[in-house]
């Protein structure tokens, strides 16, 4: 059965179709890129999973630690993690919109 061991000792089951734990990064360009084609019709709807397994990056939350596991790239199983900011920590991102 599918799961994978996270740095901080979870097991984390990814057996559950669909996954709670799994999701898949997709750039928004990657994403306009396919709404293109489906509005073509060069790509039916059916495709939708299939595009995005070859276009994203698969990634796994632990719910333990909340750290996210990114594959490197997509169709590999190599991962690299993530681990979130501490609670205690004051740093806020600004987001900036530059003319």
């Amino acid at each position: 059965m599918p799961k994978i061991l996270c740095r901080c000792g979870h097991r984390i089951w990814l057996g559950d179709i669909p996954c709670p734990h799994s999701g898949t990064l997709v750039s928004e360009a990657k994403v306009h890129e396919f709404v293109s084609l489906v509005a073509k019709g060069a790509v039916g709807e059916d495709a939708f999973f299939d595009w995005f397994r070859e276009n994203g990056r698969e990634t796994i939350e632990c719910p333990e630690c909340e750290r996210i596991w990114i594959a490197m790239s997509p169709g590999t199983n190599g991962l690299i993690s993530y681990n979130p900011e501490t609670p205690e920590s004051d740093y806020k991102p600004e987001f900036t919109f530059d003319p």
